[in-house]
């Protein structure tokens, strides 16, 4: 179990003091930028989003970006459930590793156009409207939280419970 730590400790791009939480993120969104195989593009982008996030802000990269991902996390999750013809989005409880991945996923969902390219401008954009609570991902959380809220009398149909 230490040398595992030991492992995850050396693989962190800054000191020590960064949180897990930031390698975490910071790694599941490496490796959704990865299309066909392209990493060399992808460390590209992400090297070119940190240098355009230190350009126009004066607070470190990896506090910005934690930040912004953090505000974009989501705390449950909709399971859709059939019920007259419409369906009705339940909220249920998700894990962690779910919670990361999805926040990673509606950030990059709401910025591919039609080519399924992003470009780093508008990511950047939406990292700094995300800090504030105005981005596209942050929009998706609310719209998510307030479908979950007006159907959360459905909870008692399911059988599922959270389980860390």
């Amino acid at each position: 179990m230490a040398v595992k730590h030991y492992k995850i400790i050396n693989r962190r791009y800054y000191n020590d003091f960064l949180p897990y939480l930031f390698y975490k993120y910071q790694r599941v969104f490496f490796e959704s930028m990865i299309w066909r195989g392209r990493k060399l593009w992808a460390y590209n982008f992400m090297l070119k989003l940190r240098y355009d996030l230190k350009l126009r802000e004066s607070i470190e990269f990896h506090i910005i970006f934690i930040l912004a991902m953090l505000n974009i996390t989501p705390h449950v999750l909709l399971s859709y459930l059939k019920i007259g013809g419409a369906k009705q989005g339940v909220p249920l409880a998700i894990s962690w590793k779910k919670k990361i991945t999805y926040a990673v996923k509606w950030l990059r969902m709401a910025l591919i156009n039609k080519y399924k390219k992003i470009r780093v401008r508008f990511l950047l954009d939406e990292i700094l409207l995300s800090i504030h609570n105005k981005g596209l991902g942050c929009q998706k959380k609310k719209r998510t939280y307030i479908e979950g809220y007006s159907n959360r009398f459905l909870l008692k149909r399911f059988k599922y419970k959270y389980k860390n």
